[in-house]
């Protein structure tokens, strides 16, 4: 059984909703960023959004506001409930504990 003590792994987070409503409706990220860019003229590419839906950006800054508007609007989502989870909403930490990192080694056959 999981651990549930860690109450921000059952948090709803603005960027749960968009994978949930992206995922919804059978968008890639690279569709939904397509499709912000020609309907609502939001220029984000598909590594950003994949920021926003793992918490690794924060979004309570006003360069997010037209993007929770676009969002809300592509879904139908209620602006005030989508705000109010959006303040909610924090930046989640990088835990590289469990990171495994290449080791390169550089060939020399100058023998």
């Amino acid at each position: 059984m999981p651990d549930l003590s860690d109450s921000s792994e059952c948090k709803i987070t603005l960027g749960w909703i968009v994978r949930n409503a992206r995922k919804s409706k059978d968008f890639s990220q690279v569709e939904l960023c397509f499709l912000m860019a020609k309907r609502f003229d939001i220029l984000l590419n598909w590594k950003e959004l994949s920021k926003i839906e793992n918490e690794r950006v924060n979004v309570n800054t006003v360069e997010f506001d037209s993007f929770v508007d676009c969002i809300c609007e592509i879904f139908e989502l209620d602006r005030a409930w989508v705000q109010q989870i959006r303040e909610q909403t924090d930046v989640k930490s990088l835990d590289l504990n469990r990171a495994v990192f290449p080791i390169y080694f550089e060939q020399n056959y100058d023998y």
